[in-house]
């Protein structure tokens, strides 16, 4: 009877009994970590409209960590759901200033300049996307941006776009086509 409660009491103590079990040490978290707490609370702010919120969540993660590309992401969306194109735009930059291979940072950035009508800055982010070998995200909106620029298509497939899509005469269009008459965001 007496090794039975020195084996419960033992097991007890070895496996931490509620209340007695010794203080966990507090973890550091590293910038990059509290910058990624940030930029979720910022995601979670935005997805709820509160705008301000996101924002401010969104700069404290910029600030936390300066290389940390979502950060820049999250505030490319805060100005677009605000409507203001210029600084969406400018944080794209950013953001591709750190990592210049984000094909859908280098479309959207294209959308922003096509829609400030900076039409030569959108041709060369839409080039950009086609020379990383995704040209199928902006074939219309390339297309679209050549035709009012006055320049020839620049890519194949726009080239095919352009004969075959919204620009082709009505009667040279293709039934099968429908859904390029209608541009779409990547955003």
């Amino acid at each position: 009877m007496k090794t039975l409660v020195h084996l419960v009491v033992i097991s007890g103590l070895a496996t931490g009994v509620a209340g007695c079990s010794a203080p966990q040490p507090v973890v550091e978290l590293s910038p990059r970590q509290r910058a990624e707490r940030q930029a979720d609370l910022g995601l979670a702010r935005l997805r709820k409209g509160d705008l301000a919120g996101a924002r401010k969540a969104y700069n404290s993660a910029s600030a936390l960590d300066p290389f940390f590309v979502r950060a820049h992401l999250g505030l490319a969306r805060c100005h677009y759901a605000r409507g203001d194109l210029e600084l969406e735009a400018a944080e794209y930059r950013k953001a591709l200033a750190l990592s210049p291979k984000l094909v859908l940072v280098w479309a959207n950035l294209g959308h922003a300049l096509s829609a400030l009508d900076r039409l030569e800055e959108a041709r060369a982010a839409y080039l950009e996307v086609v020379g990383l070998g995704r040209s199928d995200l902006v074939e219309l909106p390339l297309a679209i941006v050549e035709r009012d620029l006055g320049v020839p298509p620049s890519d194949k497939g726009v080239e095919r776009l352009v004969r075959l899509g919204p620009f082709a005469e009505p009667s040279e269009r293709p039934e099968a086509l429908p859904e390029l008459l209608e541009p779409t965001e990547v955003r």
